[in-house]
């Protein structure tokens, strides 16, 4: 890939009721504009542009014909220009990469904000590295945000037993609502009153030549599989070239 080329990729979580009782796909085309990321991209920092495609995305829903009081959605989006990947999540939905091992694979895993990970597979030569942040409740920074906006981080517990049932969740301070079990989302709007938010944590990397192949799903992969499992399923069928049966 050349250093001119700019590509993208997104992956977004199943957008549903509360209820279950409708389910709604939305044509996420319409809901930005990709001409006018791209024309723009050259007047505004990615951090800058990212942050505003998101809040665009989020303010869009407002316009759907559908409650989107207790209905959200997670989002992960790549943009990848040259060598730099850079990586835009909201949710719980996540970015992996597979890359071949090498001395230099260390030294580059917490890349520039210390925060991008590097972890083993079963295949010896091969790594897994986290490109994304689930972003669970009970982690410090989402706490200390939804606790500001004051809402609670709970999980629920089997009055008999005593055991934590699922979760840490989101809760308003004084109604058991909405119950969400992740700390940023775009729609969910009684959880925005809690702190819930759509600003999406953004992570880059610069590209080499030993990664491979790049992952990116929804919580109902994450929810059932570790990191390690999906790379290691995919190798076989990236060696063969067949991306479609992986």
């Amino acid at each position: 890939m050349g250093d001119d080329s700019l590509v993208y990729y997104s992956s977004v979580g199943d957008f549903t009721e509360q209820n279950k009782s409708k389910e709604h796909e939305l044509d996420y085309e319409k809901l930005y504009d990709e001409g006018t990321i791209f024309k723009q991209i050259q007047n505004y920092t990615k951090n800058v542009l990212l942050k505003k495609t998101f809040e665009g995305l989020n303010n869009n829903l407002r316009k759907q014909n559908f409650d989107y009081q207790y209905s959200g959605t997670t989002a992960n989006m790549i943009i990848i220009s040259g060598k730099v990947l850079t990586c835009a999540n909201v949710g719980d939905s996540r970015c992996i990469m597979a890359t071949i091992e090498s001395s230099h694979t260390e030294s580059r895993k917490n890349g520039k904000d210390n925060s991008i990970i590097s972890e083993n597979t079963d295949h010896s030569d091969w790594k897994c590295i986290v490109l994304s942040r689930d972003h669970k409740p009970e982690f410090e920074s989402e706490r200390k945000r939804i606790l500001g906006f004051g809402g609670r981080v709970e999980a629920l517990f089997d009055t008999e037993t005593h055991k934590q049932l699922g979760p840490y969740r989101v809760w308003l301070k004084d109604q058991n609502v909405p119950g969400l079990a992740m700390s940023r989302s775009l729609g969910d709007e009684v959880a925005r009153k809690a702190g819930v938010v759509s600003d999406p944590e953004i992570r880059e990397i610069e590209l080499e030549h030993q990664d491979k192949f790049i992952v990116q799903g929804s919580d109902g992969i994450w929810e059932f599989m570790s990191n390690k499992e999906v790379i290691d399923i995919v190798i076989p069928y990236w060696k063969d070239n067949d991306p479609t049966t992986a």
